[in-house]
């Protein structure tokens, strides 16, 4: 089973009543970049997720989310990915522990400038940074570092959706993250060892 249809097998365990739209599985695709794990391993309260209409976008509580530039990553991950697949993410406050993530689709028409509603690419975006007068102040070389994608990311899946490399890169960020969750797991669970020579600490009071 590939990741979308990982996406899309999850999906009614979640939300049985729904009937998922391209956008609904993306994102959730969106989410499982953002944080690296697969989606039974989010921290989302499902039931209290809102799903509206085809298109109408999604608002996801997410427990405890920690969201940073860096050590996890998450934030940086949440800006990049937003951008490649095209959506537009806003953060509102929920309860305690508890961010609501806002999601809503943005077209994708570059260069038409017919809608004000488009969603700038993360390429489009860094220009605009750049132009900015405060923007090339604080600069660094591993910035613009390129992560090399092997053929068989590049290929389209069967509904020929997620086709395109840099949705693809997110994809990859998520199975290696869901590897070391898995790796950290089974390493937490090990039995302790002990050494049969230990004797118990004694009880008895000392005079």
């Amino acid at each position: 089973m590939d990741r979308i249809e990982q996406i899309r097998a999850f999906l009614p365990t979640v939300a049985p009543t729904l009937a998922p739209s391209e956008f609904h599985e993306r994102a959730v695709a969106l989410l499982c970049a953002i944080f690296a794990a697969a989606p039974e391993q989010l921290t989302v309260d499902w039931p209290r997720v809102q799903w509206f209409g085809v298109e109408g976008g999604v608002e996801v509580p997410v427990y405890k989310p920690e969201l940073a530039t860096t050590d996890p990553g998450t934030l940086t991950r949440l800006v990049f990915a937003a951008h490649d697949m095209c959506v537009r993410v806003e953060l509102r406050p929920m309860r305690f522990h508890t961010l609501r993530l806002v999601l809503r689709p943005r077209p994708y028409r570059p260069g038409s400038g017919r809608s004000p509603w488009e969603h700038p690419t993360l390429a489009s975006a860094l220009q605009k940074w750049r132009g900015l007068p405060w923007g090339d102040s604080f600069t660094h070389d591993a910035f613009e570092a390129d992560v090399p994608l092997s053929d068989d990311q590049r290929q389209l899946d069967a509904a020929g959706r997620y086709a395109d490399p840099t949705v693809q890169l997110w994809f990859r960020i998520w199975e290696m993250g869901a590897a070391r969750a898995q790796a950290a797991a089974e390493l937490r669970y090990q039995p302790r060892l002990t050494s049969p020579n230990l004797e118990a600490p004694s009880h008895e009071s000392h005079a």
